[in-house]
Formats: C-alpha cells, sequence, structure tokens
C-alpha cells in the first residue's frame, strides 16, 4: 500500500512541475529553493515531531504497567531523550523529491520506583537503556514524509 501511495505522490508531484508550479514548498507557501531553505523548514518539522514523542512519552508513562519489586513500586516505559541530536536537510538532486531531513534522537528505556504508585511517579525517571535513533524523511514537493 505504501508502494502505492509513493506512486500517487510522484505522479501528484510530476502533474505540478508540468504545470508549472515550483517542486518544493514550504508549509507557509514558500518555495524551498535552497538548502538553507529547506533546513529552516525541516528544523520546523523536527521541533513537531520532538513534541509528538514528548506526547508519547507522556502516553507511554500513563499506560505502563506497575509492579511490585522488594518493597517498591517500579514503573518501565519508553521515552526519548531531552536533546535532538541532529536535525539536518541533504539536498537530493531529484525533482520529485529535492530533499531528505535527518532526524537522530535518543528513545530510551525509562525506570521510576518509590514506595508507591505516587511516590515512583514523583522520582526523576532513570535510564536503564538508551539507543539512538535516525528517522529519515523526504520531501515531496508539498510536505516533509515519512
Amino acid at each position: 500500500m505504501q508502494g502505492l501511495r509513493g506512486i500517487a505522490t510522484a505522479i501528484a508531484v510530476s502533474v505540478a512541475m508540468l504545470a508549472g508550479l515550483p517542486p518544493a514548498v514550504e508549509a507557509g507557501g514558500k518555495v524551498l529553493d535552497s538548502p538553507e531553505a529547506a533546513q529552516r523548514d525541516f528544523g520546523a518539522f523536527c521541533r513537531k515531531w520532538v513534541d509528538k514523542l514528548d506526547a508519547r512519552e507522556r502516553f507511554n508513562l500513563s499506560q505502563a504497567a506497575r509492579v511490585k519489586q522488594d518493597e517498591q513500586v517500579v514503573i518501565l516505559y519508553t521515552g526519548y531523550g531531552d536533546v535532538t541530536l541532529s536535525c539536518e536537510v541533504t539536498p537530493t538532486g531529484v525533482a520529485a523529491s529535492p530533499f531528505v531531513g535527518k532526524l537522530v534522537y535518543y528513545e530510551q528505556s525509562l525506570r521510576k520506583a518509590g514506595a508507591s504508585r505516587d511516590a515512583a511517579l514523583d522520582k526523576r525517571a532513570q535510564v536503564v537503556r538508551q539507543i539512538e535513533v535516525l528517522e529519515l524523511f523526504h520531501h515531496d514537493g508539498i510536505r516533509w514524509k515519512y
């Protein structure tokens, strides 16, 4: 199914280009005519993506199982590092998808523990495991896509 959407997007972009429309446009309608313009636009996209990760971490915590371990309530859940490691754009040289964006961040296994559920939730999370995640996005002439 994803392949069909990709083909449909490529056709739509090709038709737009044949109609004389610019190949890449920012959300505000500004042409992404340079790597600098693409970087600014992708930077805004990265901030929104990281906001979604923050919301997902809060949801993961709210849904996490609580287990009793050694007289403590332990909560394990998935979170994301506070720092975006990288948010950069590379030109592709292909009109239908002129830029590729790379977002790098940490995904973490987090642990909270306390004498009760509330005490555990009040504690600062400990990082149990951390991996670096690389997300690639392409710009299809209209928007950044996963």
